[in-house]
């Protein structure tokens, strides 16, 4: 009498062990999900991510941290102008190592490092045509401050040019760099890496 009543017990133990299994096999999955998004991380999309460097325009973003909104803007700017003189620096530096290794000169590291110096010198001095691109303020909450972004961007070859000219002017007042300055050559040096970089980021212009 008592069979069919064990019978259906059997099966309802079963299927709760079933159920109790599924239930596991679930939270295992979900862990491990979890666990390789941790390791994957999460994309952290910056403000103004989109103001970049091409083949026309060298470009660069800033950003300042400050109590007040103005401060805010001015560390954003300096910063902003430090990260494109860099860019430009590392681009001339290339020009004055190719022109350098063409030089008859007994000591190629002192005049690389003149050059260097006078690369970042006028570099800093040219940057006035300098345009804003975009920019964003924050307001953090949890810090009470102002959060400043702003892109900002010069034309390259109209920079260039004048660039171009004010470092054969530099290079002609140096004693040590005029003695074997050849400025046809130093030029020509300058246009050819130019010309190179508008081909590797896009269509010359």
């Amino acid at each position: 009498m008592n069979t069919p009543l064990v019978s259906v017990s059997s099966k309802l133990t079963r299927l709760g062990r079933n159920l109790a299994l599924m239930v596991l096999a679930a939270f295992i999955a979900v862990g491990c999900a979890s666990t390789r998004k941790e390791k994957i991380g999460v994309k952290i999309e910056e403000p103004l991510d989109d103001v970049k460097t091409d083949n026309r325009y060298w470009r660069a973003v800033g950003n300042g941290e400050s109590i007040q909104s103005e401060m805010a803007k001015k560390i954003a700017r300096t910063n902003a102008l430090a990260k494109l003189a860099s860019q430009i620096e590392v681009t001339v530096k290339q020009v004055n190592d190719d022109y350098s290794s063409q030089l008859q000169v007994s000591d190629r590291q002192e005049v690389n490092q003149k050059f260097e110096s006078l690369t970042r010198t006028v570099v800093k001095q040219t940057l006035t045509d300098v345009k804003d691109v975009k920019d964003e303020m924050r307001f953090l909450k949890d810090k009470d401050r102002y959060n400043y972004y702003l892109g900002i961007e010069v034309n390259k070859k109209e920079y260039w040019e004048r660039l171009k000219d004010q470092m054969s002017q530099a290079i002609s007042r140096d004693e040590r760099l005029k003695v074997s300055y050849d400025k046809k050559k130093y030029e020509e040096t300058f246009d050819k890496e130019m010309k190179k970089l508008e081909q590797e980021e896009g269509t010359s212009k």
